[in-house]
């Protein structure tokens, strides 16, 4: 409805469509006389406002899309395919170890919001065991990871011979 709206005002404040003509008389209340435009006009001014905006927002779309292909393409040419797949695999690791860690500290009271703190050889203990725990994660992390792509890809042997017959 708003665009509706300044497609009208845009078409009527041009000018060149619409003229008002004021008489002014004794006893009588000014008179206005205007002539309206052709209604193929106005249909004409409103779709070509609207294929305007509407191609404005596919360019705004197709540029913030654009970039972000470009940013990916560059950052996998630059790295090869293996080694983007490892940087993946291993920032998806980092970010779970994070969690982890921030779990395992409210866990043991290590966060600053534990009260009462913990003392000198119970904040030693903790740590110990936080870092224990947090390496235990990590190897599970490991583990995991490669009994999926061992599991991919012995699917991929499978669905390939299966195809054959």
């Amino acid at each position: 409805m708003e665009l509706f709206l300044l497609v009208l005002e845009n078409y009527f404040l041009k000018g060149e469509h619409m003229t008002i003509n004021a008489d002014v008389r004794v006893h009588q209340t000014p008179v206005a006389s205007a002539t309206l435009p052709s209604t193929t006009d106005f249909e004409t001014e409103l779709q070509r406002q609207l294929i305007e905006n509407l191609q404005a927002q596919k360019e705004e779309e197709t540029i913030k899309s654009d970039a972000s292909v470009e940013a990916f393409k560059r950052e996998l040419s630059s790295m090869g395919a293996i080694n983007f797949l490892h940087t993946l695999n291993a920032e998806k690791m980092e970010a779970l170890m994070e969690k982890k860690k921030a779990e395992l500290m409210d866990a043991l009271g290590l966060s600053e919001a534990t009260q009462p703190p913990l003392s000198g050889e119970e904040r030693k203990n903790a740590l110990q065991t936080l870092e224990a725990l947090l390496s235990d994660f990590q190897k599970e992390l490991i583990e995991k990871t490669k009994a999926e792509e061992a599991l991919k890809k012995d699917n991929l042997m499978l669905s390939s011979l299966l195809q054959a017959f």
